[in-house]
């Protein structure tokens, strides 16, 4: 078989983000994730290119997490080969692949008003690429749909390498307080903070997740 099965420690609120995102638009998780995971590999090793945690931030970033109570297991089958390869980049530059997966997954789930705290611009006419990349999205919906899902997380990418970051390196303290460390896929020793809030206090906005049927033209 060229599959395997892939426990991952999710953070409660994003597992059941996740759940009803897939269901909305009627994906199949884990061939989705299979192939987000696979899409987002290459950027994640230029974005962390010459970097790495040390032991002590690898655990930090671990028991951040509170994988005991804060989190649900979530068991995805995937490509041998994408496995593998999270297998490798996790490795090289000590990263949490839990930590990873969970920052993947909230700017899938991020809704209109986390990605303006972030400074992403949350309609695609703002992205300064758009013109561009809406030149090639073709007319037929199922088309059109497997153009955007080749590279779900293109604008966003986009918008954040404008201003010269990226998804692995943002401070995501401006959604919530103590998510980055959470998330975290390298900290420097010296920047570890001294506290790190409970879990449940950094979802205390309801509207984290919620996405509207339609965003308006503001």
């Amino acid at each position: 078989m060229n599959q395997t099965k892939v426990t991952f420690s999710i953070m409660k609120p994003v597992a059941r983000a996740l759940e009803k995102a897939m269901a909305k638009n009627f994906l199949k998780r884990d061939p989705f994730l299979n192939h987000l995971i696979s899409v987002e590999l290459a950027h994640i090793s230029e974005a962390l290119e010459g970097r790495k945690n040390s032991t002590t931030a690898r655990a930090f970033i671990d028991k951040s997490l509170d994988k005991k109570r804060a989190t649900v297991a979530l068991t995805v089958v995937l490509d041998k080969s994408v496995a593998g390869r999270l297998s490798s980049i996790t490795k090289k530059h000590v990263v949490s692949r839990d930590a990873l997966i969970n920052r993947i997954l909230l700017f899938m789930l991020f809704g209109h008003s986390q990605l303006l705290k972030l400074e992403i611009q949350p309609l695609a006419r703002d992205v300064e690429s758009f013109a561009n990349y809406a030149e090639g999205v073709p007319t037929s919906p199922v088309s059109a749909l497997a153009y955007i899902m080749d590279d779900p997380l293109f604008l966003i990418r986009e918008d954040l390498r404008a201003i010269g970051m990226n998804m692995y390196l943002i401070d995501l303290d401006s959604v919530a307080d103590g998510l980055n460390a959470k998330t975290a896929c390298c900290l420097e020793d010296k920047d570890l903070p001294n506290s790190n809030p409970e879990l449940d206090e950094l979802f205390d906005d309801p509207t984290i997740f919620d996405l509207p049927e339609r965003i308006p033209n503001e």
